[in-house]
């Protein structure tokens, strides 16, 4: 099962929302994994282990780098048009890397038994 998590804005909850998804399908025995294409954060968020990545690593039991590829923690606190902007230089002309990536993912669940909470990118909502 795919489970997309979406939301209206920033700072509105979507990763405490699906962290807490995610550890309650683990207790109940589910394959569980997240999936955020890319995050911004502050320093002391990653210093402190608390960027989405890390919150949701530690609901799933996932490494955070498997959350969220380390080459797309942008170390900025950025509003989601402005990070989509900042993932250009890793576009391709065929195709979003960062759908592919997804789609993927999604794949490699294949388990009827496995979830994977993906994140979209705000600004794609609009």
């Amino acid at each position: 099962m795919l489970v997309v998590v979406t939301g209206t804005g920033t700072e509105v909850g979507k990763t405490y929302i699906a962290a807490s998804v995610a550890a309650q399908l683990r207790s109940a025995g589910a394959s569980v994994q997240a999936w955020k294409p890319v995050q911004s954060f502050e320093a002391d968020e990653r210093d402190h282990g608390n960027t989405d990545a890390d919150v949701l690593a530690r609901a799933t039991g996932q490494d955070a780098y498997d959350v969220c590829p380390k080459h797309r923690w942008l170390e900025l606190p950025l509003a989601p048009p402005i990070a989509n902007a900042a993932l250009v230089s890793l576009r391709s002309a065929r195709q979003d890397p960062v759908v592919a990536e997804s789609r993927v993912k999604s794949l490699l669940a294949g388990d009827p038994q496995s979830h994977v909470l993906n994140f979209a990118l705000g600004n794609q909502l609009a």
